[in-house]
């Protein structure tokens, strides 16, 4: 995917299906992904899943976006844990019986909101 503007990014994930009309999508650290795999990943929401996004790069005018690695059901996920708290923004679950860890969460993404449901 092309670089892409912080405020067109959105909307192109939502045109390419990737994220539904809500357009909850936020960049966030990755500590622990199924298989070791940690970094900069998206993560948004597209109607009852989770999407992870692999980031490519982020610029001050830019992020680059790579593949999609998981679309996770929202109710097949175990173990969720999560918090906006000002200094250690954190989500953590498993899902079939790996175990993800995200942080730097922003406050305003929406995620926690729409898993906690």
């Amino acid at each position: 995917m092309a670089a892409q503007k912080k405020n067109d990014l959105n909307e192109k994930l939502f045109n390419e299906g990737k994220i539904d009309e809500r357009r909850i999508f936020t960049i966030v650290t990755a500590k622990r992904l199924p298989g070791g795999g940690y970094g900069m990943v998206g993560l948004g929401v597209n109607k009852d899943k989770l999407v992870v996004i692999d980031v490519i790069s982020v610029k001050l005018s830019s992020i680059e976006l790579g593949e999609t690695l998981f679309e996770i059901p929202i109710k097949e996920m175990e173990n969720i844990k999560g918090s906006y708290f000002v200094f250690y923004p954190f989500l953590k679950f498993t899902w079939q019986g790996g175990r993800f860890y995200f942080t730097a969460i922003g406050y305003k993404s929406g995620i926690l909101e729409v898993i906690r449901k």
